[in-house]
């Protein structure tokens, strides 16, 4: 065979591949259109807009839900810091009201130690009375320091 017998053989077998080529791509894409063409007009319009709406839907249900859990959670360490915070000012309450009763008691002591002089002059500078006996001046030295 001549150098030019075998190109044209050459040519042509590339020429027949690339027909082949072309033929098996059109093929495909016909294959492809027919298939979107049938799912398209499958697709009702309506359905999809139910399907989009029932999306949305269950979307605003879900956020819905989470912040009535979110809201429930919130009213409820609301309460237990209530609680907590109303503990505490009771327990506050009550160790002041002892420490002003272990004053008032160690005051009294004093009170008891002192002469009448002495209970006079403590009445004149709260501004008090300073007549009566030593055991009223002690009870009304008491009565002012519970005020």
């Amino acid at each position: 065979m001549t150098l030019q017998e075998q190109y044209a053989t050459t040519v042509r077998q590339s020429q027949k591949s690339w027909a082949s080529a072309v033929d098996t791509y059109n093929e495909t894409v016909e294959k492809a259109v027919a298939a979107a063409e049938g799912a398209v007009t499958a697709i009702n319009p309506t359905d999809a807009v139910d399907q989009l709406f029932d999306f949305w839907e269950q979307t605003l249900e879900v956020q819905r839900d989470l912040s009535k859990q979110f809201a429930t959670m919130s009213l409820t360490f609301s309460e237990k810091v209530r609680t907590q915070a109303e503990s505490v000012g009771s327990a506050v309450r009550e160790l002041a009201e002892s420490a002003q009763d272990a004053v008032r008691e160690q005051t009294a002591k004093n009170y008891d130690e002192l002469t009448k002089a002495q209970l006079q002059a403590e009445a004149v500078l709260r501004d008090l009375p300073k007549s009566g006996t030593a055991e009223a001046l002690r009870d009304l030295l008491v009565a002012d320091d519970k005020k």
